[in-house]
């Protein structure tokens, strides 16, 4: 059975120009929108793919279509906005916030490791508006590239490498040759997650173990096993065990629905707020959880997702408006591929996960405007997120249909 994951980059959201100090209520707020944004592209995606793994970044798509963002206006302006759960933001204000917002991030947990990164690729031949390059550079901390996008090998091969040292090397490509050939810019998000258990799992602990998928079918696989005091809650619907990272200021949700059913029965069920509630009902308790190793990746292309969404016009080359990235206010730029890949790995040490996005611009033809222990067995389909604390960002987001399959 084939196991498709998705990194839930978990993006940012912009405010620039004169705004008022941001505080870590504003930076929850952003935090939510993005958090908001994910679970609706994860539902999307476990839709249409009810029997497969789904890992994604919101984080990472997020800030590469902030990015993006930046640069549209019109009615394309107000559809990524939506998309992206920030109507309510005004478009020149918002990159001052999502600095703030990253900045928190990156440092909440000293412990673990968390490194964000943008850039701007930019063909040496298109007249870009500076004030797009500025906002980009100087807000979000994008570096930026003047490339050659005819010779699409090279082209290729620049962004490709620089997603690689930025994902330390866990994502090698994220273009091919053919995907970057003749295009005005690439807008690229690089996210690498490394966090080690506060209390590890033990190896010696670690068993074979059976673990059904929805299908009903059976599969071995490598069960970690742990037993002490964590935090733990339940409901009808599921178990809920939280385990934290480094410091603790990052953790990972692990949540078990009762009932062996597929990411489309169990999510389409799970609003976000029905979400947040459940961890509220989290204790710390004494008990046992056993859950499997598990090693995935992903790639999609998430084009039709995102017009599905709402966001339709940035893929039209008569409709789409990004005249803020021309210089001269043109509307002659499309999205022509948002790009997305993502790796998680879950092991008795901790976990490691990276993601990359990329979003793909082509000039349009038309130049238009003890007692109470409990016992969680992880023997079947569950939801992984992992989450930094002070924010509540949902880092990365997955569903887990079948431990053994990578890619």
């Amino acid at each position: 059975m084939r196991q498709a994951i998705f990194v839930i980059s978990v993006m940012g959201i912009i405010l620039t120009s004169a705004i008022p100090s941001f505080s870590k209520d504003t930076a929850k707020d952003f935090a939510k929108a993005s958090n908001l944004f994910g679970f609706s592209m994860l539902n999307e995606i476990a839709r249409k793919n009810p029997k497969n793994n789904v890992v994604l970044s919101p984080l990472s798509i997020d800030l590469a279509l902030l990015m993006t963002w930046n640069g549209s206006a019109g009615i394309t302006e107000k559809e990524m906005a939506n998309v992206l759960h920030i109507s309510e933001i005004p478009q020149d204000g918002a990159n001052v916030g999502i600095r703030a917002w990253s900045a928190q991030l990156t440092k909440a947990d000293p412990q673990t490791q968390l490194n964000l990164a943008n850039s701007l690729w930019i063909n040496e031949r298109y007249r870009v508006n500076p004030h797009f390059i500025v906002e980009n550079k100087e807000e979000l901390q994008a570096e930026v590239y003047s490339l050659d996008f005819l010779n699409s090998v090279d082209a290729a091969h620049r962004i490709n490498t620089w997603v690689n040292q930025h994902t330390d090397h866990h994502i090698p490509t994220i273009v091919s040759p053919q995907q970057v050939h003749g295009a005005e810019m690439a807008l690229v998000n690089a996210v690498y997650f490394n966090g080690k258990w506060t209390h590890p799992f033990q190896s010696d602990d670690t068993h074979k173990a059976v673990f059904t998928p929805s299908d009903q079918s059976q599969l071995q696989v490598m069960m970690m096993k742990k037993q002490r005091v964590m935090e733990y809650g339940s409901n009808t619907n599921a178990q809920i065990a939280i385990l934290p990272y480094g410091n603790g200021n990052t953790e990972a949700i692990i949540i078990l629905p009762i009932h062996n059913q597929s990411a489309k029965e169990f999510l389409a069920k799970l609003s976000f707020s029905e979400f947040n509630e459940w961890l509220t009902q989290c204790k710390m308790r004494p008990g046992v959880l056993e859950m499997p190793r598990v090693k995935a990746s992903y790639s999609v292309t998430l084009n039709q997702l995102l017009a599905n969404m709402g966001m339709s016009s940035a893929f039209s080359a008569s409709d789409a408006d990004f005249s803020h990235m021309s210089a001269a206010n043109k509307r002659d730029l499309y999205v022509s591929l948002v790009l997305h890949k993502a790796q998680l790995d879950i092991g008795e040490k901790g976990t490691e996960a990276s993601a990359a996005t990329a979003v793909i611009m082509m000039r349009s033809a038309l130049v238009l405007p003890p007692k109470n222990a409990f016992r969680m067995i992880v023997d079947h389909p569950f939801l992984f997120c992992i989450r930094e604390k002070t924010t509540g960002s949902l880092l990365f987001l997955a569903w887990i249909e079948n431990p053994n399959q990578d890619g």
